[in-house]
């Protein structure tokens, strides 16, 4: 089982809980009791996504002016998309973060294999941790030397596995 701090994104609020996921599916808790679960079955996907900007903290910028604007915070979007409706929540830390607890999530749990995707795209391959993409371009280094794909291929895989570095 895993559980993480989530902040769920309301019309005009936001609140903090947790996030609890394992074979059984999806479990919300904000308060003291569960706010909702939700079966595989009825999940459609989990989407860990940067949305391109980060948040600067008012009084930081009040205090420090431009300086302030330095103390900004990254965090990632989740969208958790289940049968009737899509639910967003802010998790703390860039991107880059989570996408080792994408992968840990589809290794932990098998249910959930097809329906994590992480800045868009999905499997086990899109969310690897650095170190999977360092031995996919060594696997790739192997199979180019064997002869079971050309130079060119394994120049033009390579390039696309550096680029989710």
């Amino acid at each position: 089982m895993l559980e993480f701090d989530v902040t769920y994104i309301a019309k005009q609020q936001a609140v903090g809980g947790k996030m609890r996921i394992d074979s059984t599916g999806v479990g919300l808790l904000f308060g003291r009791k569960n706010s909702g679960h939700y079966s595989w079955s009825e999940v459609q996907r989990i989407s860990f996504d940067d949305p391109g900007r980060t948040k600067a903290r008012v009084g930081a910028v009040v205090a420090f002016g431009v300086f302030g604007l330095a103390a900004r915070k990254a965090f990632t979007l989740l969208t958790l998309s289940v049968t009737d409706e899509d639910m967003f929540f802010e998790l703390q830390g860039p991107l880059a973060t989570w996408r080792a607890t994408a992968a840990r999530i589809q290794q932990d749990v098998p249910e959930s294999v097809g329906k994590i995707y992480v800045d868009g795209e999905g499997g086990v391959a899109a969310v690897a941790a650095d170190g999977d993409i360092i031995d996919q371009i060594r696997r790739l280094g192997e199979l180019r030397d064997s002869g079971l794909i050309t130079p060119e291929e394994f120049e033009t895989k390579k390039a696309e596995l550096l680029g989710r570095l």
